[in-house]
């Protein structure tokens, strides 16, 4: 199982599994906890156009309601609406040959947005002072 937990933070791309095939191609399944960009994403893949065959899965997309389709072969991604039925969770499926997993983790956690860094509430109104 991998899992690529940033320091001191919790994982944003989880509960990762890689087969090996017969014909000697290799498949992950991850869970992506956070929306994607799609732009970063489809940049990224591009890195990998020789080693990931495809890639599919459902997704969140900041700005599109519901769940959407992600779909990646050789070189070219889709996203587009679900259609289907309830789907419960963000996961995509991985194929490829000789993927190196952990930097391909590593740069698929910094596709996925951030969320707002929160601040501290300052009140409006000033204490008094003694």
């Amino acid at each position: 199982m991998l899992q690529v937990p940033e320091e001191g933070r919790t994982a944003i791309v989880a509960n990762g599994a890689v087969k090996d095939s017969a014909a000697g191609y290799q498949s992950g399944s991850f869970k992506i906890l956070r929306p994607v960009d799609p732009d970063r994403l489809e940049d990224w893949l591009r890195r990998f156009q020789r080693s990931v065959v495809r890639l599919k899965g459902f997704v969140k997309v900041p700005g599109r309601d519901g769940w959407q389709e992600l779909q990646w072969i050789m070189g070219s991604l889709a996203i587009t609406p679900y259609k289907g039925g309830r789907q419960s969770r963000a996961q995509i499926v991985v194929i490829g040959r000789r993927v190196p997993w952990e930097r391909f983790l590593k740069g698929l956690a910094e596709c996925l947005v951030r969320p707002p860094r929160q601040t501290k509430r300052w009140s409006r109104t000033r204490r008094k002072r003694p």
